[in-house]
């Protein structure tokens, strides 16, 4: 009789495939995730950066103005039922607005504010009671 040779897979070999297959898809997710990580990273380091920029620029006015309201409206500011208010762009979307009192230029508000509209996407039904 002629000897069969087999050649055992085995249930280690098993074992170690499925291992290999799913260290792949979670290093694979991991990369990913990192990935996402770097650009929400990035777009906040932009905001904050735009954001002290522009808060900055508004001191250095304030400042620069030693208590006069005539030399912050040369430097752009409107006169608005008794405040003095300019804003500072910080993107496409958002400003800072600074307001002093125009007599004692303390000031009555410093935030940001939305500059531009939401617009939502409506191209698809989502919905249709």
């Amino acid at each position: 009789m002629a000897s069969e040779k087999r050649y055992p897979i085995g249930s280690a070999s098993i074992v170690m495939v499925f291992v290999a297959v799913c260290l792949t898809a979670l290093s694979s997710l991991s990369l990913v995730s990192a990935k996402a990580d770097l650009k929400l990273s990035e777009k906040t380091a932009q905001a904050v950066n735009a954001y002290y920029e522009a808060d900055a620029k508004a001191a250095r006015e304030v400042n620069a103005a030693e208590g006069d309201a005539v030399k912050l409206e040369q430097m752009g500011w409107q006169r608005q039922e008794g405040t003095l208010q300019k804003e500072f762009p910080l993107d496409d979307r958002q400003a800072l607005r600074v307001t002093l009192a125009a007599l004692t230029l303390e000031v009555e508000e410093w935030r940001v504010v939305i500059t531009k509209e939401w617009v939502g996407d409506d191209s698809l039904d989502v919905w249709v009671p």
